[in-house]
């Protein structure tokens, strides 16, 4: 685990070089620093955004009540029906924050086109999230026997039809 000094101290190196920081991995709302973290670098005069699986809406509210964040971006893996079976939450789990991103000017839904899902269900979480700020992203093979992606050009070719974005590798 980074030490906060080390991350803080690095920030204060690249004042004036960016613009923003990107509060990633894992699941960052399960972290009890979060907000204390977000409260030092807005105060250090950075944008933050927040990637999130949703799964910890009391705190993204927060953070978003109290202008913790600049941008929000939040993964929906799968359309309800399968969200239980792809990732082993039931998106009531994940409703709330779904909900509360939604209302907030400066955010994302994403979705990684993983070989269990089909063009169906991406028109299912397109009905929820909308195309204005939804995207569709390569999935990529971790190992040997992880499932083979889908060809670029076909996902190249759904998102056109579905006007949507279109993130690869």
């Amino acid at each position: 685990m980074i030490d906060n000094n080390d991350i803080i101290s690095h920030l204060v190196k690249r004042t004036g070089k960016i613009q923003g920081v990107v509060i990633s991995g894992g699941e960052p709302t399960l972290q009890p620093r979060l907000k204390d973290n977000c409260k030092k670098i807005k105060s250090m005069g950075f944008k933050v955004k927040l990637d999130t699986n949703g799964t910890n809406p009391a705190i993204i509210k927060e953070l978003i009540e109290e202008k913790l964040i600049d941008y929000i971006a939040m993964d929906v893996k799968a359309p309800p029906k399968k969200y239980k079976d792809l990732c082993g939450l039931n998106f009531d789990d994940v409703k709330e924050s779904f909900e509360i991103i939604k209302n907030f000017e400066n955010h994302e839904f994403r979705t990684t086109f993983y070989p269990l899902l089909d063009a169906s269900d991406i028109r299912d979480i397109i009905k929820m999230t909308g195309t204005k700020n939804y995207y569709l992203q390569q999935y990529r093979p971790i190992s040997d026997n992880s499932p083979s992606s889908y060809e670029s050009e076909s996902i190249r070719k759904l998102c056109q039809d579905l006007k949507i974005k279109y993130r690869g590798i």
